[in-house]
């Protein structure tokens, strides 16, 4: 993710790449980051439960909401030292 993307709404370059995992159609859709440490013994994931979606009829552009503490919250523990350096995000102690 380079300083050419930004946040259409805000303009903020603190973005993270990733994917979608799940439907929520028969349950809540996850946001995987592409950075993140997946392998894991613990009970909890580094996976971000995605709120709700929107669609724009007009233009067609799609987005999503997620629980921005959730995530930072995530992306501190299980976060490549990259991907904490590029957002400003001390890492978990």
């Amino acid at each position: 993710m380079g300083a050419e993307y930004k946040c259409p709404a805000c303009q903020s370059d603190r973005l993270v790449p990733g994917r979608f995992r799940g439907a929520m159609r028969t349950g809540p859709a996850e946001f995987v980051p592409d950075e993140v440490k997946v392998f894991t013994l613990s009970l909890t994931t580094p996976y971000v439960e995605i709120d709700r979606a929107r669609l724009c009829l007009d233009c067609g552009h799609v987005w999503t909401e997620v629980d921005p503490a959730e995530t930072v919250a995530k992306i501190r523990k299980w976060g490549t030292k990259e991907l904490l350096s590029r957002l400003g995000i001390t890492p978990e102690s």
